[in-house]
């Protein structure tokens, strides 16, 4: 029996072995540029949370600031940093983590209401 009738001849598209010298969007300097442009993303991201903390620490204001909601946020941002580790994607479990520190601190901040 031929290697043809077994279905090998589809096993190194199967296994990423036609992979080495890509270009376009799976090359490597274009995942290295996105692994770099995700770093700056990540922190705006956290830089976005900023002013909801500053309003609630500093300017004591909480009306319009839904306890539940951050709640759900955090939540959410904490399964992602499992999801991120369970995928060894650091960019994913770090990103997450700062967020969560972020919601925590507007959490923090709605209970505590300094």
């Amino acid at each position: 029996m031929s290697h043809l009738n077994l279905g090998y001849h589809h096993w190194h598209k199967r296994t990423g072995h036609h992979r080495k010298g890509e270009k376009g969007f799976r090359s490597d300097k274009f995942k290295k540029f996105i692994d770099e442009l995700i770093s700056y993303s990540t922190i705006l991201m956290v830089l976005t949370y900023v002013p909801q903390v500053y309003v609630i620490w500093i300017g004591h204001q909480y009306q319009g600031v839904s306890f539940w909601s951050w709640a759900a946020f955090l939540v959410s941002s904490l399964f992602w940093v499992f999801y991120g580790y369970i995928h060894r994607s650091r960019a994913i479990m770090l990103m997450n983590a700062a967020v969560a520190v972020m919601q925590l601190c507007i959490i923090l901040g709605i209970l505590v209401k300094p």
